[in-house]
């Protein structure tokens, strides 16, 4: 209640936020909070998202992105992480709901109360990663990660992500889609542990190329007319997809340990 945004909808969006009778900046602040979470996220967002997200689930918000301002919070701050990433890779690389324009869902309470207590005890971002997609990728053993009193017993209740699909995924995907569906190309997976090593306190970022620089399509663009092709996903007005789908993404996420991507 100590902290209240005003968000300005004109042609060039403006947002100002206060606790406490106090303005706060992200900008100026040297650690993750709810108001400067608040004022990072409203202030980035995009203009769909500030006139609707979908429900909370799990606090008293308005709206999902506080359940994702309050799980991104829980994350950060019960992290043993050492040393802490810097506060300005967090507000960009762990506090965010989305990276591009997939489907808005509320998978952050979700991805903490299955995999945080995975990370719970670990204090570099490399043991982390090991942890999740070590011993056969277990994070895709969707049903093993249940809550500590779960009463459940049934031997049947079983659901494995997975496997690897190469061209199954659209460009741009959600988490939710991924464990919906059960199975992704690069692009979901690259989505999915992006979004888990945020949920547990971990700054991540999916990268990608859209073209593999082999075959035909090795060189630059300049060179090679392949390229540009390749960029378009085929050439305008002939040919579509194929071989002109020729791109990859991966995962890259903080290492604690040296301090670099």
């Amino acid at each position: 209640n100590a902290c209240h945004c005003d968000v300005n909808l004109a042609s060039k969006v403006t947002v100002l936020c206060h606790e406490s009778g106090r303005p706060v900046n992200w900008r100026e602040t040297s650690d993750l909070n709810w108001c400067s979470a608040r004022h990072f996220l409203l202030s980035h967002m995009p203009s769909f998202d500030l006139h609707f997200l979908p429900g909370a689930v799990s606090v008293e918000g308005s709206s999902m992105l506080d359940d994702n301002i309050a799980f991104a919070l829980m994350a950060w701050n019960a992290s043993k992480l050492r040393p802490r990433p810097p506060a300005k890779l967090a507000f960009a690389y762990l506090l965010p709901y989305a990276t591009q324009h997939e489907a808005r869902s509320n998978w952050r309470p979700l991805f903490f109360a299955k995999y945080f207590a995975l990370a719970a005890e670990l204090g570099t971002s490399r043991s982390i990663v090991d942890a999740l997609v070590g011993n056969g990728v277990q994070l895709m053993n969707w049903t093993n990660f249940r809550w500590h009193d779960f009463g459940g017993k049934a031997t049947g209740n079983v659901y494995e992500l997975g496997p690897f699909a190469p061209g199954s995924s659209p460009p741009v995907v959600a988490p939710a889609d991924v464990l919906s569906y059960g199975y992704s190309s690069c692009t979901g997976w690259a989505k999915f542990l992006t979004s888990a090593l945020k949920a547990v306190g971990v700054p991540a970022r999916e990268v990608g190329t859209p073209c593999w620089n082999t075959g035909d399509f090795a060189g630059l663009a300049r060179d090679n007319p392949n390229v540009s092709a390749c960029w378009q996903g085929g050439v305008r007005g002939q040919i579509a997809g194929g071989k002109y789908l020729n791109n990859h993404n991966w995962v890259e996420y903080w290492d604690t340990e040296d301090g670099t991507w």
